[in-house]
């Protein structure tokens, strides 16, 4: 595309991306620089930093299920507050200013309660979600502006073989990405919250190294959860601590053919247990950590959320994955403005990259990504996701 055809300017955004999951273990921090010729040009994508804050617990109010709007309220604030003072120390300690070498920080706050197959529960209960760290406390004292299939799909698919992206955190999940289709991936949740809840009963704050977690298995129970309602229930589904709290056990629906490589990613992944069970499970599937195509193993959820909030301030959609209830593109995501004048130079900095790009493809999701370090390209393992 030439710039006469097109008539708009680069997109370069550098994002600060967070993730706190349902373990409440710390909190996940990148630092990702974006950059993109022209809007069918392929993403480029560099990192500069990853870190991990620990985070103090609000277990409490979960743990009883009961609390009151003051102590709701003042929760909020101070998960927004140990967010925004994380990623003030983060910037500290890599050495980058947050005036100038952040445009955006993304993020989805500290999950709460996710309860999303109401009629496994009695009573009368609904679907609800509930995430809480107060945007406007992190844009007040950072400046900035706080906004997996997508994700996955750009980094992970293989043009011939089935891929795998297991994300071992709070909830476990699992992105199936069948051979060549960026488009054709799909995902569903289940728990890994037995091994939190056993360290929060000791003095650790997770499974070291699978200490706690060796053993033999009884069977009996596994195949007792296994055949309960949520495992048999059709995908799209997803889950979280208030279903039921459970070893995690992949037995996922895979794409025709099966699936010849899994890659690992967060924390769990580390887990030799969970390893070994994989490998024995699936003898002849590479298994393998992330970092082998260039992600960060422990940082895969803080740079989806990086990915998602580039796309909200620029106004693209992520690709919509198959076996989800709606497929509807959209534009995901809340912006909370920072400081007034960055904020209008940045939405300016977005209209000149799509220049007199037509209105009807702007919503055309990110379909070819590439990874930079340091200048350079790294071909990682998957050649559809690097752009050969």
């Amino acid at each position: 595309m030439t710039n006469s055809i097109w008539g708009g300017k680069s997109l370069s955004m550098k994002v600060i991306g967070t993730c706190a999951g349902t373990f409440m273990d710390g909190i996940d921090i990148v630092h990702i620089h974006f950059s993109q010729e022209h809007p069918e040009a392929q993403l480029k994508w560099s990192f500069s930093t990853t870190a991990n804050t620990p985070l103090e617990r609000v277990m409490k109010i979960i743990k009883f299920n009961t609390t009151s709007p003051e102590e709701i309220a003042i929760v909020n604030i101070q998960l927004g507050e140990f967010t925004a003072d994380a990623i003030i120390q983060f910037a500290f300690e890599q050495g980058f200013s947050l005036e100038h070498d952040v445009d955006i920080i993304a993020g989805q706050g500290q999950t709460i309660w996710h309860l999303p197959l109401p009629e496994m529960f009695e009573g009368d209960q609904i679907r609800a979600h509930l995430d809480m760290a107060e945007i406007s406390m992190i844009a007040a004292k950072t400046g900035g502006v706080p906004a997996f299939v997508a994700w996955d799909a750009l980094c992970a698919t293989h043009p011939t073989l089935n891929c795998a992206v297991q994300n071992i955190r709070g909830i476990a999940n699992i992105t199936l990405l069948p051979a060549g289709d960026r488009k054709a991936g799909y995902d569903q949740e289940m728990c890994l919250l037995m091994v939190r809840c056993g360290s929060l009963r000791t003095v650790k704050q997770y499974d070291k190294d699978g200490e706690m977690g060796k053993g033999k298995v009884d069977q009996a129970i596994v195949d007792e959860i296994l055949a309960g309602p949520y495992f048999v229930h059709d995908i799209p589904k997803t889950t979280g601590r208030e279903t039921f709290v459970t070893r995690r056990w992949i037995r996922a629906l895979g794409p025709p053919g099966g699936i010849q490589e899994i890659y690992l990613g967060s924390g769990g992944s580390y887990n030799p247990n969970i390893i070994n069970y994989l490998r024995e499970r699936f003898p002849e599937t590479k298994i393998a950590f992330l970092d082998e195509i260039g992600i960060p193993c422990g940082s895969r959820e803080a740079m989806d959320f990086a990915f998602k909030g580039l796309e909200c301030i620029v106004g693209g959609s992520l690709i919509v994955p198959k076996n989800v209830e709606s497929d509807r593109a959209g534009i995901i995501g809340q912006i909370q403005p920072g400081d007034g004048t960055r904020y209008h130079m940045l939405l300016k900095h977005v209209q000149e990259f799509w220049g007199e790009y037509p209105i009807e493809k702007r919503m055309d999701p990110v379909l070819d990504m590439e990874i930079v370090r340091r200048g350079k390209k790294v071909n990682g393992v998957n050649g559809v996701a690097n752009g050969n």
